[in-house]
Protein backbone atom coordinates (compact mmCIF):
# COMPACT_ATOMS: atom_id res chain seq x y z
CA UNK A 1 0.00 0.00 0.00
CA UNK A 2 2.89 2.13 0.73
CA UNK A 3 3.98 1.69 -2.17
CA UNK A 4 1.57 2.58 -4.56
CA UNK A 5 1.17 5.88 -2.86
CA UNK A 6 4.79 6.63 -3.22
CA UNK A 7 4.47 5.64 -7.21
CA UNK A 8 1.32 7.84 -7.40
CA UNK A 9 2.95 10.89 -5.38
CA UNK A 10 5.79 10.99 -7.49
CA UNK A 11 3.10 10.83 -10.88
CA UNK A 12 1.75 13.93 -9.62
CA UNK A 13 4.82 15.84 -9.27
CA UNK A 14 5.64 14.89 -12.56
CA UNK A 15 2.35 15.84 -13.92
CA UNK A 16 2.60 19.86 -11.97
CA UNK A 17 5.82 20.29 -13.25
CA UNK A 18 5.19 19.85 -16.41
CA UNK A 19 2.31 21.84 -16.22
CA UNK A 20 4.06 24.75 -14.69
CA UNK A 21 6.78 24.85 -18.21
CA UNK A 22 3.98 24.80 -20.69
CA UNK A 23 2.48 27.95 -18.62
CA UNK A 24 5.99 29.38 -18.70
CA UNK A 25 6.82 28.81 -22.02
CA UNK A 26 2.99 29.52 -23.31
CA UNK A 27 3.21 33.67 -21.54
CA UNK A 28 7.13 34.53 -22.22
CA UNK A 29 7.95 37.74 -22.86
CA UNK A 30 9.01 39.72 -26.29
CA UNK A 31 12.30 40.68 -27.37
CA UNK A 32 12.66 44.14 -29.07
CA UNK A 33 16.03 45.21 -31.37
CA UNK A 34 16.21 48.39 -32.19
CA UNK A 35 18.54 49.70 -34.79
CA UNK A 36 19.17 53.69 -35.76
CA UNK A 37 20.68 55.53 -38.61
CA UNK A 38 22.91 57.47 -37.28
CA UNK A 39 23.23 55.62 -34.07
CA UNK A 40 23.34 56.67 -30.28
CA UNK A 41 19.75 58.05 -30.86
CA UNK A 42 17.58 58.26 -27.45
CA UNK A 43 15.11 55.19 -27.46
CA UNK A 44 11.21 55.64 -25.31
CA UNK A 45 8.92 52.75 -25.73
CA UNK A 46 5.05 54.15 -24.56
CA UNK A 47 7.07 57.36 -22.51
CA UNK A 48 9.08 55.82 -20.89
CA UNK A 49 12.90 56.03 -21.84
CA UNK A 50 14.53 52.70 -22.34
CA UNK A 51 18.11 53.45 -23.65
CA UNK A 52 19.99 54.71 -26.66
CA UNK A 53 21.11 52.98 -29.93
CA UNK A 54 21.57 50.29 -30.77
CA UNK A 55 19.34 48.63 -28.11
CA UNK A 56 18.12 45.22 -27.41
CA UNK A 57 15.61 45.07 -24.61
CA UNK A 58 14.69 41.44 -23.37
CA UNK A 59 11.15 40.76 -21.14
CA UNK A 60 9.16 43.17 -23.42
CA UNK A 61 5.24 42.95 -22.89
CA UNK A 62 3.17 41.31 -25.90
CA UNK A 63 1.44 43.51 -28.05
CA UNK A 64 1.29 46.90 -29.48
CA UNK A 65 4.02 49.79 -28.20
CA UNK A 66 4.37 52.86 -29.69
CA UNK A 67 8.46 53.49 -29.94
CA UNK A 68 10.19 57.21 -30.28
CA UNK A 69 13.30 57.88 -31.11
CA UNK A 70 15.01 61.32 -31.54
CA UNK A 71 18.58 62.40 -32.06
CA UNK A 72 19.88 65.83 -31.88
CA UNK A 73 20.38 67.58 -35.14
CA UNK A 74 17.45 64.74 -36.66
CA UNK A 75 13.99 65.11 -36.79
CA UNK A 76 12.67 62.65 -34.14
CA UNK A 77 10.58 59.70 -35.31
CA UNK A 78 7.49 58.05 -33.93
CA UNK A 79 6.02 53.93 -34.68
CA UNK A 80 3.88 51.51 -33.64
CA UNK A 81 4.96 48.26 -33.77
CA UNK A 82 3.22 45.16 -32.31
CA UNK A 83 5.52 42.72 -30.52
CA UNK A 84 5.17 38.58 -30.73
CA UNK A 85 6.24 36.53 -27.15
CA UNK A 86 10.03 35.45 -28.30
CA UNK A 87 12.73 37.45 -30.58
CA UNK A 88 10.94 39.62 -33.22
CA UNK A 89 12.69 40.77 -36.15
CA UNK A 90 15.21 44.29 -35.39
CA UNK A 91 13.48 47.52 -36.00
CA UNK A 92 15.44 50.40 -37.81
CA UNK A 93 14.93 53.69 -37.77
CA UNK A 94 16.45 56.03 -40.22
CA UNK A 95 16.45 59.53 -38.79
CA UNK A 96 16.16 62.48 -41.48
CA UNK A 97 18.59 65.89 -40.58
CA UNK A 98 17.12 68.74 -39.87
CA UNK A 99 18.39 72.50 -39.76
CA UNK A 100 17.53 73.67 -36.38
CA UNK A 101 19.32 75.72 -34.47
CA UNK A 102 23.16 75.94 -32.89
CA UNK A 103 24.07 75.26 -29.11
CA UNK A 104 27.06 77.00 -27.59
CA UNK A 105 28.62 76.09 -23.94
CA UNK A 106 31.10 77.46 -22.13
CA UNK A 107 32.36 76.58 -18.58
CA UNK A 108 34.61 77.54 -15.81
CA UNK A 109 36.11 76.25 -15.67
CA UNK A 110 36.64 73.94 -18.49
CA UNK A 111 36.58 70.60 -19.79
CA UNK A 112 33.00 70.12 -18.15
CA UNK A 113 31.07 67.13 -19.94
CA UNK A 114 28.05 68.25 -21.31
CA UNK A 115 24.54 66.28 -21.47
CA UNK A 116 21.71 67.29 -24.26
CA UNK A 117 18.54 65.29 -23.97
CA UNK A 118 19.88 62.65 -21.19
CA UNK A 119 23.08 62.29 -23.86
CA UNK A 120 26.44 62.75 -23.82
CA UNK A 121 27.77 65.05 -26.58
CA UNK A 122 31.49 66.54 -25.28
CA UNK A 123 33.05 68.59 -22.98
CA UNK A 124 33.00 72.23 -22.82
CA UNK A 125 33.87 74.63 -24.48
CA UNK A 126 31.04 72.96 -27.49
CA UNK A 127 28.99 74.16 -29.99
CA UNK A 128 26.30 71.91 -31.35
CA UNK A 129 24.38 72.02 -34.20
CA UNK A 130 21.32 71.35 -36.08
CA UNK A 131 19.51 71.12 -32.79
CA UNK A 132 15.25 70.60 -33.28
CA UNK A 133 13.54 74.05 -31.52
CA UNK A 134 12.24 73.73 -28.43
CA UNK A 135 13.44 73.59 -25.02
CA UNK A 136 16.02 71.07 -24.22
CA UNK A 137 17.31 69.88 -21.06
CA UNK A 138 20.85 70.59 -20.32
CA UNK A 139 23.57 68.90 -17.66
CA UNK A 140 27.27 70.11 -17.52
CA UNK A 141 29.07 68.06 -15.23
CA UNK A 142 32.92 68.23 -13.50
CA UNK A 143 34.88 66.02 -10.71
CA UNK A 144 34.69 67.92 -7.93
CA UNK A 145 32.60 70.71 -8.94
CA UNK A 146 28.69 70.83 -8.52
CA UNK A 147 27.01 69.50 -11.58
CA UNK A 148 24.33 72.68 -13.59
CA UNK A 149 21.26 71.70 -14.75
CA UNK A 150 18.85 73.78 -17.20
CA UNK A 151 17.11 74.12 -20.26
CA UNK A 152 18.88 74.93 -23.50
CA UNK A 153 15.62 77.26 -25.21
CA UNK A 154 16.49 76.35 -29.00
CA UNK A 155 15.50 78.60 -31.88
CA UNK A 156 15.79 77.80 -36.17
CA UNK A 157 18.59 79.51 -37.42
CA UNK A 158 19.61 81.24 -34.36
CA UNK A 159 22.82 80.26 -31.93
CA UNK A 160 21.68 79.31 -28.53
CA UNK A 161 24.64 80.50 -25.41
CA UNK A 162 24.88 78.42 -21.95
CA UNK A 163 27.90 80.07 -20.12
CA UNK A 164 27.75 78.56 -16.71
CA UNK A 165 30.69 79.08 -13.66
CA UNK A 166 30.77 75.86 -11.96
CA UNK A 167 31.41 76.37 -8.25
CA UNK A 168 33.62 73.68 -6.74
CA UNK A 169 32.59 71.54 -3.70
CA UNK A 170 36.14 73.03 -2.16
CA UNK A 171 34.91 76.33 -2.68
CA UNK A 172 31.75 76.02 -1.40
CA UNK A 173 33.10 74.58 1.79
CA UNK A 174 34.98 77.97 2.30
CA UNK A 175 32.21 80.29 1.27
CA UNK A 176 30.20 78.50 3.89
CA UNK A 177 32.79 79.28 6.83
CA UNK A 178 33.17 82.62 5.65
CA UNK A 179 28.82 83.21 6.34
CA UNK A 180 29.90 81.42 9.29
CA UNK A 181 32.26 83.54 10.75
CA UNK A 182 32.48 86.63 8.45
CA UNK A 183 34.94 88.55 10.55
CA UNK A 184 37.34 85.66 10.45
CA UNK A 185 40.19 86.28 8.11
CA UNK A 186 41.30 81.95 7.97
CA UNK A 187 38.85 81.13 5.81
CA UNK A 188 39.30 83.53 3.48
CA UNK A 189 43.14 83.01 3.44
CA UNK A 190 42.05 79.44 2.84
CA UNK A 191 39.95 80.40 -0.35
CA UNK A 192 42.81 82.00 -1.53
CA UNK A 193 44.95 79.56 -1.66
CA UNK A 194 42.51 77.36 -3.31
CA UNK A 195 41.80 79.63 -6.03
CA UNK A 196 45.79 80.23 -6.73
CA UNK A 197 46.18 76.45 -7.08
CA UNK A 198 42.89 76.15 -9.42
CA UNK A 199 43.95 78.85 -11.39
CA UNK A 200 41.29 81.47 -10.53
CA UNK A 201 43.68 84.47 -10.64
CA UNK A 202 41.31 86.83 -9.78
CA UNK A 203 38.95 85.29 -7.44
CA UNK A 204 42.64 84.77 -5.59
CA UNK A 205 43.24 88.11 -5.79
CA UNK A 206 39.79 89.25 -4.19
CA UNK A 207 40.20 86.46 -1.44
CA UNK A 208 43.76 87.61 0.18
CA UNK A 209 42.32 90.98 -0.15
CA UNK A 210 39.79 90.45 1.77
CA UNK A 211 41.97 88.54 4.60
CA UNK A 212 44.62 91.90 4.76
CA UNK A 213 41.32 94.31 5.26
CA UNK A 214 40.09 92.02 7.57
CA UNK A 215 43.46 92.39 9.52
CA UNK A 216 43.51 96.21 8.84
CA UNK A 217 39.92 96.96 9.83
CA UNK A 218 38.65 94.62 12.51
CA UNK A 219 39.96 93.54 16.04
CA UNK A 220 38.76 89.97 15.82
CA UNK A 221 41.26 89.36 13.01
CA UNK A 222 44.14 91.54 14.42
CA UNK A 223 45.62 88.18 15.87
CA UNK A 224 45.96 86.91 12.24
CA UNK A 225 48.51 89.69 11.15
CA UNK A 226 51.40 87.40 11.36
CA UNK A 227 50.12 84.59 10.17
CA UNK A 228 48.57 85.93 7.40
CA UNK A 229 51.97 87.17 6.00
CA UNK A 230 53.22 83.97 6.43
CA UNK A 231 50.55 82.76 3.91
CA UNK A 232 51.28 85.17 1.67
CA UNK A 233 55.15 84.96 1.73
CA UNK A 234 54.06 81.13 0.98
CA UNK A 235 52.20 81.93 -2.08
CA UNK A 236 54.56 84.63 -3.19
CA UNK A 237 57.19 82.18 -2.79
CA UNK A 238 55.92 79.89 -5.16
CA UNK A 239 55.60 77.40 -2.43
CA UNK A 240 52.22 75.59 -3.40
CA UNK A 241 51.51 73.43 -6.54
CA UNK A 242 50.44 75.69 -8.78
CA UNK A 243 51.94 76.55 -12.54
CA UNK A 244 52.26 79.99 -13.44
CA UNK A 245 54.34 81.17 -10.52
CA UNK A 246 54.50 84.77 -11.96
CA UNK A 247 50.70 84.81 -12.59
CA UNK A 248 50.53 84.22 -8.58
CA UNK A 249 53.18 86.45 -7.79
CA UNK A 250 51.03 89.11 -9.27
CA UNK A 251 47.90 87.86 -7.64
CA UNK A 252 49.65 88.79 -4.42
CA UNK A 253 50.60 92.09 -5.16
CA UNK A 254 46.96 93.20 -6.76
CA UNK A 255 45.57 91.87 -3.91
CA UNK A 256 47.62 94.18 -1.58
CA UNK A 257 46.83 97.31 -4.08
CA UNK A 258 43.29 96.48 -3.30
CA UNK A 259 43.93 96.29 0.52
CA UNK A 260 45.58 100.14 -0.11
CA UNK A 261 42.38 100.99 -1.78
CA UNK A 262 40.23 99.61 0.53
CA UNK A 263 42.27 100.67 4.00
CA UNK A 264 44.11 103.98 2.53
CA UNK A 265 45.66 105.17 5.92
CA UNK A 266 46.85 101.53 6.78
CA UNK A 267 50.50 102.38 5.93
CA UNK A 268 52.18 98.98 6.38
CA UNK A 269 50.29 97.46 3.89
CA UNK A 270 52.31 99.96 1.15
CA UNK A 271 55.48 99.05 2.04
CA UNK A 272 54.85 95.82 1.75
CA UNK A 273 52.96 95.43 -1.72
CA UNK A 274 55.87 97.88 -2.81
CA UNK A 275 58.46 95.59 -1.89
CA UNK A 276 57.06 92.08 -3.83
CA UNK A 277 56.31 94.60 -6.70
CA UNK A 278 60.04 95.76 -6.85
CA UNK A 279 61.15 92.77 -6.69
CA UNK A 280 59.73 91.00 -9.22
CA UNK A 281 59.86 94.30 -11.28
CA UNK A 282 56.11 95.10 -11.81
CA UNK A 283 56.55 98.62 -12.72
CA UNK A 284 53.18 99.72 -13.30
CA UNK A 285 52.01 97.90 -10.15
CA UNK A 286 54.76 99.40 -8.33
CA UNK A 287 53.95 102.84 -9.69
CA UNK A 288 50.21 102.37 -9.08
CA UNK A 289 51.09 101.31 -5.45
CA UNK A 290 53.06 104.70 -4.95
CA UNK A 291 50.51 106.86 -6.16
CA UNK A 292 48.05 105.53 -3.83
CA UNK A 293 49.96 106.15 -1.25
CA UNK A 294 50.90 109.64 -2.20
CA UNK A 295 46.98 110.53 -2.64
CA UNK A 296 46.25 108.80 1.08
CA UNK A 297 48.91 109.66 3.44
CA UNK A 298 50.04 112.78 1.60
CA UNK A 299 53.28 114.33 3.18
CA UNK A 300 53.84 111.32 5.97
CA UNK A 301 56.43 108.53 3.24
CA UNK A 302 57.71 106.52 6.75
CA UNK A 303 56.56 103.57 4.75
CA UNK A 304 58.41 104.22 1.90
CA UNK A 305 61.43 103.65 4.12
CA UNK A 306 60.61 100.95 5.56
CA UNK A 307 60.32 99.47 1.88
CA UNK A 308 64.00 100.61 0.88
CA UNK A 309 64.91 99.18 4.40
CA UNK A 310 63.67 95.64 3.00
CA UNK A 311 64.84 96.08 -0.97
CA UNK A 312 68.28 97.21 0.34
CA UNK A 313 68.80 95.62 4.37
CA UNK A 314 70.26 98.12 6.68
CA UNK A 315 72.24 100.92 5.87
CA UNK A 316 72.36 104.67 5.84
CA UNK A 317 70.39 107.13 3.63
CA UNK A 318 73.51 108.15 1.68
CA UNK A 319 74.29 103.96 0.95
CA UNK A 320 70.76 103.62 -0.24
CA UNK A 321 70.89 106.55 -2.13
CA UNK A 322 73.86 105.44 -3.92
CA UNK A 323 72.28 102.62 -4.90
CA UNK A 324 68.82 103.79 -6.24
CA UNK A 325 71.28 106.14 -8.46
CA UNK A 326 72.46 103.13 -9.93
CA UNK A 327 69.54 102.00 -10.60
CA UNK A 328 68.03 104.72 -12.29
CA UNK A 329 71.56 104.88 -13.92
CA UNK A 330 70.38 101.16 -15.38
CA UNK A 331 66.68 102.95 -15.95
CA UNK A 332 66.11 106.22 -15.89
CA UNK A 333 61.87 105.75 -16.08
CA UNK A 334 61.95 103.42 -12.61
CA UNK A 335 59.97 105.88 -11.09
CA UNK A 336 59.79 103.80 -7.73
CA UNK A 337 62.76 104.12 -7.62
CA UNK A 338 63.33 107.52 -8.14
CA UNK A 339 60.37 108.35 -5.88
CA UNK A 340 62.33 106.61 -3.02
CA UNK A 341 65.41 108.03 -3.93
CA UNK A 342 63.08 111.67 -3.23
CA UNK A 343 62.47 110.60 -0.03
CA UNK A 344 65.44 109.41 1.38
CA UNK A 345 66.62 113.40 -0.32
CA UNK A 346 63.96 115.20 1.61
CA UNK A 347 64.88 113.23 4.88
CA UNK A 348 68.30 114.43 4.95
CA UNK A 349 67.17 117.76 4.67
CA UNK A 350 68.62 118.17 0.83
CA UNK A 351 65.66 119.94 -0.78
CA UNK A 352 67.38 121.20 -3.94
CA UNK A 353 67.68 116.79 -5.47
CA UNK A 354 64.67 115.84 -3.32
CA UNK A 355 62.12 118.66 -5.51
CA UNK A 356 63.99 117.24 -8.83
CA UNK A 357 63.10 113.82 -8.40
CA UNK A 358 59.71 114.66 -6.84
CA UNK A 359 59.21 116.95 -10.16
CA UNK A 360 60.21 113.97 -12.45
CA UNK A 361 57.44 111.76 -10.64
CA UNK A 362 54.70 114.40 -10.93
CA UNK A 363 55.51 114.22 -14.67
CA UNK A 364 54.96 110.37 -14.78
CA UNK A 365 52.36 109.98 -12.68
CA UNK A 366 48.88 108.86 -14.08
CA UNK A 367 46.62 109.81 -11.07
CA UNK A 368 46.01 113.91 -11.39
CA UNK A 369 45.54 113.44 -7.44
CA UNK A 370 49.10 111.96 -7.13
CA UNK A 371 50.42 114.97 -10.24
CA UNK A 372 48.71 117.37 -7.54
CA UNK A 373 50.22 116.14 -3.95
CA UNK A 374 53.53 115.91 -5.82
CA UNK A 375 53.37 119.69 -7.12
CA UNK A 376 52.11 120.54 -3.31
CA UNK A 377 54.93 118.56 -1.79
CA UNK A 378 57.57 120.29 -4.30
CA UNK A 379 55.90 123.41 -3.21
CA UNK A 380 56.87 122.59 0.63
CA UNK A 381 60.10 121.93 -0.43
CA UNK A 382 60.81 125.03 -2.17
CA UNK A 383 59.07 126.97 1.07
CA UNK A 384 61.39 125.51 3.22
CA UNK A 385 64.30 126.89 0.96
CA UNK A 386 63.09 130.54 0.86
CA UNK A 387 62.46 130.03 -2.67
CA UNK A 388 58.66 131.26 -2.09
CA UNK A 389 58.41 132.44 -5.88
CA UNK A 390 58.60 128.91 -7.20
CA UNK A 391 57.14 127.82 -3.99
CA UNK A 392 53.87 129.80 -4.93
CA UNK A 393 54.52 128.10 -8.88
CA UNK A 394 54.40 124.63 -7.35
CA UNK A 395 51.34 125.29 -5.26
CA UNK A 396 49.43 127.17 -8.27
CA UNK A 397 50.25 123.70 -10.75
CA UNK A 398 48.50 121.45 -7.65
CA UNK A 399 45.62 123.84 -7.59
CA UNK A 400 44.95 123.46 -12.12
CA UNK A 401 45.54 119.59 -11.62
CA UNK A 402 43.19 119.19 -8.54
CA UNK A 403 39.42 119.87 -9.03
CA UNK A 404 37.90 117.70 -5.90
CA UNK A 405 37.28 121.14 -3.60
CA UNK A 406 38.01 119.42 -0.04
CA UNK A 407 41.72 118.69 -1.37
CA UNK A 408 42.25 121.87 -3.14
CA UNK A 409 41.47 123.81 0.40
CA UNK A 410 44.52 123.09 1.77
CA UNK A 411 46.47 124.05 -0.93
CA UNK A 412 44.57 127.54 -1.13
CA UNK A 413 46.22 127.91 2.48
CA UNK A 414 49.69 127.25 1.23
CA UNK A 415 49.45 129.89 -1.62
CA UNK A 416 48.19 132.54 0.32
CA UNK A 417 51.15 131.72 2.89
CA UNK A 418 53.87 131.69 0.40
CA UNK A 419 52.38 134.31 -1.24
CA UNK A 420 52.08 136.74 1.81
CA UNK A 421 55.81 135.55 2.68
CA UNK A 422 57.00 136.55 -0.47
CA UNK A 423 55.09 140.09 0.10
CA UNK A 424 53.23 139.85 -2.97
CA UNK A 425 49.89 141.72 -1.23
CA UNK A 426 47.44 141.71 -4.45
CA UNK A 427 47.75 137.87 -5.13
CA UNK A 428 48.27 137.31 -1.89
CA UNK A 429 44.89 138.60 -0.54
CA UNK A 430 42.85 137.27 -3.52
CA UNK A 431 44.62 133.50 -2.14
CA UNK A 432 43.06 134.45 1.34
CA UNK A 433 39.56 135.30 -0.18
CA UNK A 434 39.63 131.87 -2.44
CA UNK A 435 40.69 129.86 0.80
CA UNK A 436 38.27 131.11 3.23
CA UNK A 437 36.08 131.06 1.41
CA UNK A 438 36.54 127.30 0.01
CA UNK A 439 37.44 126.37 4.10
CA UNK A 440 33.63 125.00 5.51
CA UNK A 441 35.14 124.59 8.76
CA UNK A 442 33.88 128.13 10.85
CA UNK A 443 36.53 128.44 13.38
CA UNK A 444 39.31 126.81 10.84
CA UNK A 445 37.97 129.77 8.56
CA UNK A 446 38.15 132.34 11.37
CA UNK A 447 41.68 131.32 12.19
CA UNK A 448 42.67 132.10 8.52
CA UNK A 449 41.10 135.43 8.20
CA UNK A 450 43.29 136.68 11.44
CA UNK A 451 46.17 135.41 9.07
CA UNK A 452 44.64 137.17 6.36
CA UNK A 453 43.98 140.59 8.38
CA UNK A 454 48.16 140.06 9.48
CA UNK A 455 48.90 140.27 5.69
CA UNK A 456 46.47 143.61 5.48
CA UNK A 457 48.32 145.21 8.22
CA UNK A 458 51.15 144.18 6.60
CA UNK A 459 50.43 145.71 3.15
CA UNK A 460 49.33 148.81 5.13
CA UNK A 461 45.82 148.32 5.12
CA UNK A 462 44.23 148.69 8.32
CA UNK A 463 40.78 149.38 7.09
CA UNK A 464 40.63 145.87 5.36
CA UNK A 465 42.15 144.03 8.29
CA UNK A 466 39.46 145.73 10.70
CA UNK A 467 36.41 144.90 8.55
CA UNK A 468 38.28 140.76 8.64
CA UNK A 469 39.03 141.19 12.24
CA UNK A 470 35.39 142.33 13.51
CA UNK A 471 33.93 139.34 11.03
CA UNK A 472 36.35 136.99 12.91
CA UNK A 473 34.84 138.10 16.33
CA UNK A 474 31.13 138.06 14.72
CA UNK A 475 32.00 133.89 13.42
CA UNK A 476 33.90 132.61 16.45
CA UNK A 477 32.85 130.78 19.45
CA UNK A 478 36.53 130.05 20.35
CA UNK A 479 38.03 132.42 22.93
CA UNK A 480 41.39 132.23 21.13
CA UNK A 481 41.02 133.19 18.58
CA UNK A 482 38.61 136.15 19.95
CA UNK A 483 41.56 137.24 21.83
CA UNK A 484 43.78 136.83 19.07
CA UNK A 485 41.44 139.11 17.07
CA UNK A 486 40.87 141.75 19.88
CA UNK A 487 44.85 142.18 20.21
CA UNK A 488 45.11 142.88 16.62
CA UNK A 489 42.07 145.70 16.60
CA UNK A 490 43.43 147.34 19.53
CA UNK A 491 47.13 147.70 17.79
CA UNK A 492 45.62 149.27 14.91
CA UNK A 493 43.65 152.05 17.29
CA UNK A 494 44.75 155.16 16.24
CA UNK A 495 48.02 156.18 18.63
Amino acid sequence: MNRILLVSLILVCLLAIGLLGWAMTGQRGAELSLTSNPDRASVWMDGQFLGTTPLKKADVAPGKHVLRVARSGHKPAVREVTLAAGANPAVEFRLAEQAGGTLSVVSDPPGAEVSFDGEPVGVTPLTLHSLSAGGHPVRIALVNYFDWAGTAEIQESRTAEIKVTLQGRTEAYYLDEIKRKPKDAAPYTDLGHYYIVSGQWTKAEDAFAQALVLVARDSESNYYASRLQQEVEKVFRSQFNYNDAPRGQMAIVNAYIKACKECPTYTPYYGQALNYAAERNLAEQGQEIIEIGIVSVPYDYSWMTQTIQRRWGDGSADRWIERLTSQLKRDPEDIVARFQRAVLYSQKGDGANAVTDYEEVAKKAKAPAARARLKEMCGRLYERQKDFAKSAEAYSAALKIETVKKNRVPTLYNLARVLTRGERWDPADAAWKDAVTNQEDIETACRWRIEWAQMCVSAGKPDRARELLDETLRLTHDDTVRSRAQGIIGELKPK
